[in-house]
């Protein structure tokens, strides 16, 4: 689940960061980092690396969980929607 993020490689400073969502994914991966950061070490014969996660900035996306939300953001993506509401006399029960 952590390790499927977005992950930057900075050769300069032989550094892993790996962008994580929220606080719960940073805490399972900070239970994962050394035995993580020792496995690449040593496949990699690079005992300078370094692995780092930080929390990635939050781009202002919300998250739909009603069915009213679900509705308004179809409406806002594609406004014919409710425009055959309206021609066809439907009603959206939620």
């Amino acid at each position: 689940m952590v390790l499927n993020r977005d992950i930057e490689w900075n050769q300069a400073e032989s550094r892993i960061n790996i962008q994580v969502e929220n606080d719960v994914l940073l805490d399972r991966f900070q239970n994962l980092k050394m035995e993580l950061c020792d496995f690449l070490r040593i496949q990699l014969n690079n005992y300078n690396l370094y692995i780092e996660a930080k929390l990635k900035e939050n781009d202002d996306h919300k998250i739909i969980y009603s069915s009213q939300d679900k509705h308004n953001f179809m409406i806002q993506k594609f406004p014919i929607i409710a425009k055959f509401k309206s021609r066809l006399g439907l009603e959206i029960n939620f």
